[in-house]
């Protein structure tokens, strides 16, 4: 065995084991979008197959099976595009347009099983005369294209997203996706060193197996960054985000909605907010989000922004930031509390990561929560 199968061998069945976790959770809590990233590594763990067993001396898919479909490329895009999606919106579902996204997948797939089923003979021939010299180069700029494509829609779409996601949730940090970004730009280096080679290729250089190699060594590192930090990936219960909210429409024959005698707009939601936070405590629940307060105080999203942002002047997230260091502060000096370590305490006052709860702590008061400790 040369030693040249064994990152792609661990890597083949890392993304085949992982690809079947995700499914199995995706059954078992209804997460939409871990069928997706399984379908993602799956596809990968696939596309590294013939290099896999080429390098293990084992050469059916050069020789009994050749020409049967194993080009996974073209699943690549459609995978991604969805996952972002369903993880996103917890209500995602593919709809009836959504299944134009594998037509060219299904194409490929039908062009080289007709050609493999008419036999090793007839195979060999239309590679050498058809396929590899005109066809072949074809497909794969336009593999290499529709990646670039689904590359920058959804770092627009993510872009988006992380802007939304600010607005709508105290402690964003663990639903920011970072580690899908890096993907995108290590996916964007693997592509373009992809399309180098087959440019390469269109210019007369013929690369040899353990050249091509290393293209493929780099799709294993990318599907391993994949794995490990896609499966530890978390979503709240309930997220919906939206690129453009809906507007409602005026219905000028209805009147004006009457405010308590003597209160004005932004006293009167100042009042309700504050009962929110300081008798409800609704700032203890990790999962609290822009909507939930909304649908709290009976109104929309963007009136509950506007109106948290003209009184307080802050954004949401702050806000509720402010409610929960000062909610630690409390506990710290409370007797009920103090078997709780500090990052136990930031856990019950609704933060749901350490580096936000530190962040937001030292924005406030100026210290470390343990510099703080020390100093009562």
């Amino acid at each position: 065995m040369s030693w040249y199968a064994i990152p792609l061998l661990f890597s083949f069945f890392n993304s085949t084991v992982y690809a079947g976790l995700l499914f199995f959770r995706a059954a078992r809590e209804g997460r939409a979008a871990d069928y997706y990233l399984g379908g993602l590594l799956q596809a990968g763990a696939i596309l590294l197959l013939p290099y896999t067993l080429g390098f293990l001396d084992i050469h059916i898919l050069w020789r009994e099976l050749l020409f049967f479909p194993t080009e996974t490329g073209y699943l690549m895009g459609p995978f991604m595009y969805f996952y972002l999606r369903a993880q996103t919106r917890s209500d995602f579902r593919l709809q009836s347009w959504d299944y134009w996204h594998f037509v060219p997948f299904l194409l490929y797939t039908l062009y080289h099983l007709i050609v493999f089923a008419q036999g090793p003979a007839f195979v060999h021939r239309w590679l050498n005369q058809y396929d590899i010299p005109y066809i072949n180069p074809v497909l794969n700029m336009l593999v290499i294209t529709a990646c670039y494509a689904y590359l920058y829609v959804n770092l627009r779409y993510l872009a988006r997203y992380r802007t939304w996601l600010q607005n709508e949730y105290a402690d964003a940090a663990p639903f920011t996706l970072t580690w899908y970004y890096l993907f995108h730009w290590l996916l964007f280096l693997g592509i373009s060193t992809s399309l180098f080679f087959n440019l390469a290729y269109l210019a007369g250089w013929q690369m040899n197996y353990r050249e091509s190699w290393w293209e493929y060594l780099f799709i294993s590192l990318i599907l391993y960054i994949v794995c490990i930090a896609g499966y530890q990936q978390t979503r709240p219960k309930s997220m919906r985000f939206e690129e453009k909210p809906p507007q409602k429409k005026r219905d000028d024959s209805l009147p004006p909605p009457q405010k308590p005698d003597k209160v004005t707009p932004d006293s009167y939601f100042k009042k309700k907010l504050e009962a929110l936070m300081d008798e409800e405590k609704l700032f203890r629940d990790p999962e609290l989000n822009l909507t939930a307060l909304a649908r709290h105080l009976g109104t929309s999203r963007q009136e509950a922004s506007a109106q948290i942002n003209r009184i307080y002047q802050k954004n949401f997230n702050a806000w509720i930031n402010d409610f929960r260091v000062r909610e630690f502060q409390n506990l710290l000096q409370d007797p009920a509390y103090q078997h709780l370590s500090l990052l136990g305490l930031a856990m019950e006052c609704g933060f749901n990561s350490k580096s936000t709860f530190n962040r937001a702590f030292k924005e406030r008061v100026g210290v470390s929560p343990l510099g703080y400790q020390k100093g009562l």
